[in-house]
């Protein structure tokens, strides 16, 4: 057996040998080029890239932008609602028709008044907000809290409440508010000696145990809450990230672009459909005679003189009117004439671009432009994969911020409600599974046909299949067994009442048409007269 045949350990002695051999030459973009904008160094965690006035920026550009934006603000309500139009939650213990049944209607009552901004903020408001917010915003909080009687409710936290403490600044007469630095140590309390970073309290291996919620009578109070009462949805895109960012922060400076550029357009758009025509004559002055004309002084018959039968009022123009339309006739050779502006904007180069740079901000936000604006384009093959990706993104969405938010939130409640004796208990009462809405699909016998091969095929199961549609396969089997045993009673009975077998009676039910099969034997003859006699 040969041994090794080098060998990569740096002897003492060698450092420098081998250092002076190292270089950037196997990929060019590791060597910054003058030609070229020089990047920052990003080398560090993410809450030493980003500030938190950064994030603040980013997430005051989102709110505008979905405020004042109208294919921003369509887009992300169309996310918001398609991932949290539907989430049903179904038990699935065992015991699903006693603590099952019981739980689930319990769970749709207080969905109704589970927030304590009062009737308006439901459970499906609180869906729709927290994506929303998430996408516009970077992040969203949910505090668990209850009544004074204990009784669960939820309470939503916006992204600016969180924060680091801000700082009281200025003279005995001067008095100003500021933000601090984005790093703090806390002082008292619970969390005393921890470290806050952008209005998360973290312990030392960086993992979140509180979070400080501002108060909206003054920046300067604060309540310092922990992480088992209160958590932040964001989507990570880096590790350690300890705050969301808004998913319209890479595009922003895009989306401001297109909206100036957009109103200029208008504004010359505006500007060209004010003009009707444009007269040029020798003088380029605005012609005294023509409000003479309009008032009926100067109507000009075929023989160029005017209603008096004046000839010294006679013009180089003649105009005349039919039904209502006038025509101007100009003499030949004197410079005069009329003429449409020809209005092209914007010019179909200009909406070209337009709608490439909007396609490419919703690309940033995960989005289809074919989807949300222009669906024209996508039939067939090119349908179906805008479509599949629409879908994956609000899988993305419903399983990163809706899942575990739900599923934290009715793990409180209903243990409360068990507490409270508004349920009983169960020791299976954390297994919970959620029914979403249907998948989108631009061919839906296209996409039941394959549903229908894959499960036949093994790849999938009808659990699968019938979550993709929307429905739950426990119930749909409940449903068929019920409507079996339900035409099985009325086949029997019908067997009974005319002495037909279960089967003709089966076959009438499934289809009244198709009597085929269906021979009634004569009923025997009445002998009671013949009896009696």
């Amino acid at each position: 057996m040969a041994e090794p045949a080098y060998k990569v350990t740096v002897r003492r002695g060698t450092d420098s040998v081998y250092w002076a051999g190292r270089s950037n030459s196997l990929i060019k973009s590791a060597t910054p080029t003058d030609g070229r904008r020089a990047s920052p160094r990003l080398d560090r965690d993410v809450h030493r890239n980003v500030t938190n006035r950064g994030r603040i920026e980013m997430m005051t550009a989102g709110r505008g932008l979905y405020s004042n934006n109208p294919v921003v603000r369509g887009a992300l309500e169309e996310m918001s609602l398609l991932a949290g139009a539907v989430f049903i939650p179904q038990f699935a213990g065992v015991d699903r028709e006693g603590y099952g049944a019981t739980a689930e209607s319990w769970l749709m009552e207080h969905d109704k008044v589970c927030d304590v901004a009062g009737w308006n903020y439901s459970m499906s408001q609180y869906r729709r907000q927290l994506v929303l917010s998430v996408l516009r915003d970077g992040d969203f909080g949910t505090l668990l809290t209850e009544t004074p009687d204990g009784y669960p409710q939820l309470q939503t936290v916006p992204a600016h409440r969180i924060a680091n403490s801000f700082i009281a600044y200025g003279g005995s007469t001067t008095l100003g508010i500021g933000y601090s630095s984005g790093f703090e140590i806390v002082s008292g309390g619970t969390f005393d000696g921890a470290r806050i970073i952008d209005g998360v309290i973290i312990n030392d291996y960086g993992s979140a145990i509180g979070y400080r919620v501002q108060d909206e009578a003054s920046a300067i109070f604060y309540r310092d809450v922990p992480a088992a009462s209160l958590f932040l949805s964001f989507i990570p895109e880096y590790s350690g990230q300890l705050r969301g960012f808004s998913q319209l922060a890479c595009s922003t400076f895009l989306w401001q672009d297109i909206e100036e550029s957009s109103e200029l357009r208008l504004a010359r758009a505006k500007l060209a459909a004010s003009v009707g025509l444009i007269e040029k004559n020798e003088t380029g002055t605005v012609d005294e005679t023509r409000t003479t004309l309009e008032s009926g002084y100067g109507i000009y018959n075929d023989t160029g003189l005017d209603s008096n039968r004046n000839t010294d009022a006679l013009l180089q123009y003649r105009t005349e009117r039919t039904d209502g339309v006038t025509n101007r006739y100009y003499k030949a050779g004197t410079g005069s004439s009329l003429e449409f502006l020809d209005n092209n904007n914007p010019t179909l180069n200009e909406r070209e671009f337009e709608s490439e740079m909007i396609r490419r901000g919703l690309a940033g936000l995960g989005w289809s432009y074919d989807f949300s604006l222009n669906p024209t384009g996508m039939g067939g093959q090119n349908g179906r994969v805008v479509v599949a990706k629409i879908n994956r993104r609000i899988r993305q969405l419903q399983e990163m911020l809706l899942l575990p938010a739900i599923r934290r939130f009715d793990g409180f409640r209903l243990s409360k409600a068990a507490k409270l004796g508004l349920l009983p208990y169960s020791d299976e009462w954390f297994k919970w599974t959620y029914q979403t809405a249907a998948e989108l699909t631009s061919d839906e016998k296209y996409s039941s046909d394959v549903a229908l091969g894959e499960m036949r095929a093994g790849v999938r199961t009808a659990r699968q299949v019938c979550g993709a549609r929307g429905f739950d396969i426990d119930e749909v089997r409940a449903e068929k067994e019920r409507e079996a045993d339900l035409i099985l009673t009325i086949a029997g009975r019908l067997s009974s009442k005319h002495g037909i077998s279960i089967q003709q009676a089966l076959s009438l039910i499934s289809d009244p048409a198709d009597n085929t099969s269906l021979t009634l034997t004569e009923p025997p003859p009445d002998t009671s007269a013949t009896s009696e006699e």
